[in-house]
């Protein structure tokens, strides 16, 4: 018992790292909405045997370990690699799943690769087609001479997989301007009554990004969409042109800090002026479908940043009334729709 309780009361100690090729395996999971699927996870160990494990899993959100018939995580070992251990699976407030696997009577795990353990995926029927994350992280092991081995941390991809519909329906609100991004490739070309844009360079020296119009967009892409306020039904088509684009989006609501990767993040703005990207303070909050615009910190100096298309700022008293309000940006739209 004594290299168990050593194993247990020092799990969050680092004292070696793992100079080896050891490590724990999880293959790329794709996986339906609503549906639940059965997922391994390998210890592949060629360098030394281990007599217990510890480490934390993260899923994507709407993604979890299903509930066995009894409302118990629906997680097993594999009973050929560990005959006579012990596995301890609970989840924490944050969402992620803490695993403690070790054996009473020190028994090292057989085998040198292969199944470790199984546990049941479920999806949220809600979910639509993406490519999230996932991560096994502080990974400790404890070998048969009582020797903790640490493991990096390890990221995997969830794809949830879901039939292309043939068209999705864009909304544009009542002042004419909004972001979007979509699940799926579209084709633009068939619509008339808004555009959509990229965000294909930016100015430094003025503070204006230069928007692009797209006949197309490839799932994921963030855009800028114009036109007359009401429903769109748009084709849903593989996208024929790659982009080059400042403009960045999600499909799910989320919140991430204003300054991101040596990244200053800003989000349209109208209020009553002609749209531009202003930045926030603390945390950018996005709903779910939508994009925002981002700018290399080196090259942001605090300002809003206005749009310009085809050369010409759109930001200001488009309709010569002395006054920038409303009323100029469906003066926007107009010149925009006309083109």
């Amino acid at each position: 018992m004594k290299t168990i309780f050593s194993f247990i009361t020092t799990a969050f100690l680092i004292l070696a790292g793992n100079a080896f090729a050891d490590e724990f395996r999880m293959e790329d999971i794709s996986i339906s909405p609503g549906e639940t699927k059965l997922i391994s996870l390998e210890l592949v160990n060629p360098s030394q045997s281990y007599i217990a494990f510890e480490f934390y899993l993260t899923l994507p959100d709407g993604v979890s370990i299903a509930l066995d018939e009894d409302d118990n995580l629906n997680v097993e070992l594999n009973a050929a690699r560990c005959p006579r251990h012990v596995l301890d699976v609970v989840q924490n407030a944050d969402g992620s799943y803490h695993f403690l696997c070790y054996s009473v009577r020190n028994n090292a795990f057989k085998g040198v690769d292969g199944e470790i353990l199984s546990m049941m995926l479920k999806a949220d029927s809600s979910l639509e087609r993406c490519e999230m994350l996932g991560s096994i992280y502080n990974q400790k092991l404890s070998d048969t001479n009582d020797n903790k081995v640490t493991f990096d941390d390890y990221t995997f991809r969830v794809n949830i997989e879901r039939e292309t519909p043939d068209y999705v329906t864009i909304v544009v609100p009542q002042d004419g301007v909004t972001t979007y991004c979509s699940n799926y490739d579209l084709d633009f070309t068939g619509v008339t009554d808004f555009k959509a844009f990229v965000a294909s360079s930016y100015n430094s020296t003025d503070a204006i990004v230069k928007m692009e119009q797209v006949d197309d967009t490839q799932a994921g892409l963030g855009l800028l969409i114009i036109g007359k306020p009401g429903s769109y039904i748009v084709p849903c088509k593989v996208a024929k042109n790659y982009h080059t684009n400042l403009l960045s989006g999600t499909l799910y609501s989320i919140s991430m800090p204003n300054i991101n990767n040596d990244k200053v993040l800003l989000t349209l703005s109208i209020k009553g002026e002609t749209p531009s990207f202003t930045p926030t303070n603390g945390l950018v909050i996005m709903d779910g479908h939508k994009a925002w615009l981002e700018i290399p910190l080196s090259l942001y100096d605090g300002q809003n940043v206005s749009i310009s298309m085809k050369g010409a700022s759109v930001n200001g008293d488009l309709n010569k009334d002395g006054v920038v309000s409303v009323s100029d940006v469906t003066v926007l739209v107009d010149l925009i729709l006309s083109n």
